[in-house]
């Protein structure tokens, strides 16, 4: 816990958009729903105001019936080549949240040797006095 509070770590407020019920919610054409009110999307901290007024943050892409081609069989190297594909996004996943975190770990240090310089200098001056 402490150390998801020294790298600003938030704690999650929303679902994950596979649980969320669309029942009832708008729709555009087949695909697109809207996603309910009381929805809390994740946390962004990279986002400038720019990003927020072009970004679709209300709608997205679900699957239904026609495009989901599960009943297709596949050959055993479609097969192979679809598992590859998804072991190497979750591999991109898991890279990018440690660099992320990396990143975060970076900056905290280089706020806390800050703040040791500055209390250092504070301390020595004081001394001098």
């Amino acid at each position: 816990q402490q150390f998801k509070t020294l790298i600003g770590v938030r704690p999650r407020a929303s679902i994950p958009i596979s649980e969320v019920d669309f029942n009832g919610c708008a729709k555009v054409g087949i695909s697109y729903r809207k996603l309910p009110k009381d929805y809390i999307p994740p946390f962004c901290s990279g986002r400038s105001p720019f990003y927020d007024e072009v970004l679709n943050d209300d709608w997205v892409s679900v699957t239904n019936g026609r495009e989901d081609f599960s009943h297709v069989k596949r050959t055993q190297y479609e097969l192979a080549m679809f598992l590859c594909e998804d072991d190497r996004f979750e591999l991109d996943m898991i890279i990018e949240a440690n660099v992320s975190t990396m990143q975060a770990i970076k900056n905290k240090l280089d706020e806390l040797e800050e703040e040791e310089k500055g209390g250092k200098k504070r301390g020595g001056k004081e001394e001098e006095e």
